[in-house]
């Protein structure tokens, strides 16, 4: 498999858009046959109290800088990328499971004052991909190690490590869609040990179910001759009674192929290249198991809304005005968070990629507290 950073940026900018879709998915949880399982298994406030995590919030001694990896685990590394000179702020990518492959465009004037890390979070990129299912254990065994190794608590242990491993006191968090999802969910776990948080078009998934299912915005969207095969698509997807009997490649496979349905709803003019059109040595490694594990530790039904209140940072909020997901999500977040301010760019789900200068700008205006934001 080819490393990811060595790809040219365009298969990975594409691939970025799918982080704009994924968190959709969650949106459809209620068709979900779990039997008994319905709640989340992850819990606001389960991570700062370092439970059902698979090792401990400190990390290991880790390899020099240079070597582009934080060892987080004894048995889980994190592959990064920096760019720029100054205090660490730290980017959380979207998905799940679809790292940036390359550092964003437009951070110039951020990066003069500040070393941005972009790093694969674990089960995705270049990180390591520690779970396989376990054929002698039942469903639910395989669901709860899943989530432990790989789910939402696990993603925000590893921010945590981070910042142990960086050695400062308090990170400056940027999010991006499912990532922003994350930072804000270690922000609230973790307030003090955030300087400022921003949230590039968070995913709507601080309660399930959502008001705004994408999934069916999708389908409104698309051309009548893609609807039916849309329709086969989300049956495949969401036969969860054979989750474990899959591969880490046959999900990396589901996941890009409902990238190419949101790309068909996006561009009306578009029409659906041939299925699973990458070939095995030619696919990078975006997040099958690990996509799934932050499913599971949702469930089918939460409210974290009243958590947020315990973030103390300056929170940035930002929505692309020609996203597919509507404005309202990002009002839900930015009204959650005590004193947060939301500022719209004239973009879609991913304003680095279609309008770096004015989106680095904004994160540089609000990252170097150079004046006030925010238009309410």
């Amino acid at each position: 498999m080819r490393n990811p950073y060595q790809r040219s940026g365009k298969l990975w900018v594409k691939l970025a858009i799918g982080s704009a879709i994924l968190f959709g998915v969650l949106l459809a949880l209620g068709g979900w046959a779990w039997h008994a399982f319905t709640g989340p298994l992850y819990e606001p406030g389960q991570v700062r109290a370092a439970k059902h995590l698979d090792a401990p919030l400190e990390p290991p001694p880790t390899a020099d800088e240079q070597d582009g990896f934080w060892q987080v685990t004894p048995d889980v590394r994190l592959r990064y990328q920096a760019v720029g000179a100054g205090p660490a702020v730290l980017v959380v990518h979207g998905g799940p499971g679809f790292p940036p492959g390359r550092p964003w465009r437009g951070l110039e004037p951020l990066a003069a004052e500040r070393r941005v890390f972009f790093y694969d979070q674990r089960g995705c990129g270049g990180s390591t991909q520690p779970f396989s299912p376990n054929a002698s254990d039942g469903t639910y065994a395989n669901m709860v190690r899943l989530d432990q190794e790989l789910g939402i608590a696990a993603q925000i242990a590893d921010i945590e490590r981070i910042r142990r491993t960086l050695d400062v006191e308090r990170l400056e968090l940027v999010g991006h869609s499912y990532g922003a999802l994350l930072a804000t969910l270690y922000a609230v776990e973790f307030p003090a040990h955030v300087g400022r948080l921003v949230l590039v078009a968070p995913a709507d998934l601080l309660r399930l179910p959502a008001t705004d299912d994408l999934f069916n915005v999708i389908e409104r969207r698309l051309a009548p001759e893609l609807r039916a095969s849309y329709g086969t698509f989300r049956e495949e997807y969401f036969d969860f009674s054979r989750l474990f009997e899959r591969s880490e490649r046959e999900l990396e496979l589901l996941q890009l192929r409902f990238f190419d349905y949101y790309s068909a709803a996006s561009d009306r003019r578009r029409t659906l290249p041939p299925p699973n059109r990458f070939k095995p040595d030619e696919l990078d490694p975006v997040g099958g198991w690990m996509a799934f594990a932050n499913y599971l530790s949702m469930g089918r039904h939460h409210d974290w809304t009243d958590a947020l209140d315990r973030v103390t940072a300056p929170t940035l909020v930002i929505h692309g005005t020609q996203d597919l997901q509507s404005r309202r999500v990002a009002e839900h977040y930015a009204g959650a968070i005590p004193g947060a301010v939301l500022e719209t760019i004239d973009s879609g789900h991913m304003p680095f990629e279609t309008r770096p200068e004015a989106f680095g700008a904004l994160l540089a205006r609000f990252l170097l507290d150079r004046e006030q934001l925010g238009d309410g």
